[in-house]
């Protein structure tokens, strides 16, 4: 028996097959459950990859210089800053770096750089 429900093309599709023994036969039906959205996983309670938030509407997928957290949120990397992570400063003898990602020379060194001694 072919159902046809019409749905939207964002929909997820999944397939679920069970199988079970009645009796002196197998008894196997498949159908597929759509979920609405970005929706996912067992009963549509979840979201599909690289989704997040209760409705799924936040979108954040990992790259080189950050990761996300469980509320889809970016996570810098290390020796990366900025709000998109986009910002790289990795500490030398000459120089930290702050909390968004700019040079701190360090005792005689100054510049842009910290490359020039004084």
């Amino acid at each position: 028996m072919d159902l046809n429900v019409k749905r939207k093309t964002s929909d997820v599709e999944h397939l679920v097959t069970h199988t079970t023994t009645e009796g002196s036969g197998l008894f196997k039906i498949s159908y597929k459950v759509y979920c609405d959205g970005n929706k996912g996983g067992i009963g549509c309670g979840g979201c599909i990859q690289n989704y997040y938030s209760t409705n799924c509407d936040k979108f954040c997928k990992s790259y080189d210089n950050f990761t996300c957290d469980t509320n889809g949120n970016h996570t810098c990397k290390p020796n990366h800053y900025n709000t998109t992570c986009n910002v790289y400063c990795a500490p030398t003898s000459q120089y930290t770096c702050s909390n968004n990602g700019s040079r701190e020379c360090l005792g005689r060194w100054t510049g842009d750089d910290c490359d020039t001694q004084t």
